[in-house]
């Protein structure tokens, strides 16, 4: 490859209450991963372990992260068994973090649910069809990309924009959001909008 080719830039928000420090990096066929310290000017308080979306990255797409906080004896601080938050939550697979209040979007195939920091269930929501993707906005809103429509979603669970997506793009399956440029991408097999 070319180093003085095109390169993708990509910028992941780790926590904005913690500071993460002394970070340190790995590559493997399966993610990027980094470890930080959560605080060196008040020690105590344990790492960060993150892992990026090695492939999507390399390939210009969309990417998650995913950050786990632990303690110093590198156990996590928090662990939220799905399960006993809702039996509908068929297939967890798409997370969202709010780096705002540290609340997660976990979307299964067609629930969404909307847990706090601590894990406690603050709205559970159901599709009309199964869930391809979820992004954050700055404002804390949610979009979320069904096979048939996009549907915005205000931090509070209520649909802000609702778009019917059959007549205007076939299969739409990735969902890539500019909050800088305020744009919106759709792919679908054939079509971006």
């Amino acid at each position: 490859s070319d180093p003085t080719g095109a390169y993708n830039l990509y910028a992941f928000p780790i926590d904005y209450n913690e500071f993460n420090d002394y970070p340190k990096f790995g590559i493997w066929p399966d993610g990027y991963y980094m470890t930080a310290d959560r605080n060196k000017i008040f020690p105590g308080l344990g790492n960060f372990a993150l892992v990026f979306e090695r492939e999507k990255m390399l390939n210009n797409q969309p990417a998650q992260y995913f950050v786990f906080k632990l303690d110093n004896n590198g156990k996590p601080i928090l662990q939220i068994d799905l399960t006993t938050r809702t039996r509908k939550l068929d297939d967890p697979r798409l997370l969202a973090l709010n780096p705002y209040d540290s609340s997660l979007w976990v979307a299964g195939e067609r629930f969404l649910l909307h847990l706090d920091a601590q894990g406690k269930l603050l709205q559970a929501w159901e599709a009309s069809d199964e869930i391809q993707a979820i992004s954050l906005d700055m404002d804390e809103s949610l979009w979320l990309l069904s096979h048939s429509e996009l549907l915005h979603l205000s931090a509070q669970n209520t649909v802000l924009q609702r778009l019917d997506l059959k007549q205007l793009l076939k299969e739409p399956e990735f969902l890539a959001l500019d909050n800088l440029g305020a744009l919106l991408w759709i792919a679908g097999k054939q079509d971006i909008i």
